[in-house]
């Protein structure tokens, strides 16, 4: 378990969130909760001191083996977002871009392993999405015809690349009631044990392209506990993607299962593209 309580506070509030570690080890880019948005920012891993900061950024991610950092940022008082990378650890911007989300109260940001290729994620109140950048030698450009976004919920993973190519999952949950008894004279009876339900989906992408989706279907087990209905922070939601290979990847699911998916039929999709 990553204990945040040990880092210095930024904007008032510890980090929480972990976006990306830095290839060295030395240093973490992390997000705080705040009343408005979530602040991104940059701590030493060793000292636990909050050691760069720009103001507006929301999102965080290192590229060309650690020597660049990519920042998303935005403001309060305007729609327009930016994409920036700088120098690292100089901290000297290189290059910027402009782009636009349809909604989002919060933000992510992942690259590529190829290094030229970002996924700009956003998520709102009952929905979320992607807006893409291509990055260049020397430019970076928003892919405004490109945009992904899914209407059905908010519950979503962070995204996970395949090791060496901009080939690419996101996981996501839009039956959170899974595990209730749908025939139960009252509320909030589990379900029998073994019991099968559709949980949500694995999404799999070429750079900005859809492929497919994989149904992700959970069971009811015997040791299953079911969550808190009247406390929202205690459900368990399913987690990040993990390539354990060039074409296959795992997820774990609240009941506990760790369902192993083939990607194999969409990466010969992908290369033949």
């Amino acid at each position: 378990m990553f204990d945040f309580t040990a880092f210095e506070a930024f904007e008032g509030e510890k980090p929480d969130i972990l976006l990306d570690r830095h290839p060295g080890g030395n240093y973490l880019a992390m997000q705080v909760s705040t009343r408005d948005l979530f602040p991104a920012a940059i701590w030493d891993a060793e000292t636990k001191r909050l050691v760069w900061s720009r103001e507006d950024t929301c999102a965080l991610a290192w590229l060309q083996h650690g020597t660049q950092l990519a920042a998303l940022q935005c403001s309060l008082s305007s729609d327009e977002f930016f994409f920036t990378l700088y120098s690292w650890p100089q901290g000297h911007l290189l290059e910027q871009c402009s782009l636009y989300f349809p909604f989002g109260y919060w933000f992510d940001l992942f690259i590529a392993p190829t290094n030229d290729f970002a996924a700009c994620k956003w998520t709102d109140q009952g929905e979320f999405g992607f807006e893409f950048i291509s990055i260049q030698d020397h430019s970076v450009t928003h892919l405004a015809q490109h945009g992904y976004y899914h209407r059905h919920t908010n519950i979503s993973t962070r995204v996970a690349f395949h090791p060496e190519y901009c080939f690419w999952v996101c996981a996501y949950e839009d039956n959170s009631d899974w595990w209730i008894d749908k025939e139960a004279t009252y509320d909030w009876q589990p379900a029998k044990v073994g019991t099968r339900e559709k949980l949500g989906g694995l999404l799999v992408f070429d750079h900005t392209h859809l492929l497919g989706e994989i149904p992700v279907f959970v069971t009811v087990t015997a040791d299953y506990r079911p969550p808190n209905v009247k406390n929202f922070e205690e459900n368990e939601y399913i987690t990040d993607p993990v390539f354990l290979d060039a074409q296959r990847v795992m997820l774990r699911l609240p009941s506990g299962e760790e369902p192993i998916y083939d990607l194999s039929e969409f990466w010969k999709k992908a290369l033949s593209q």
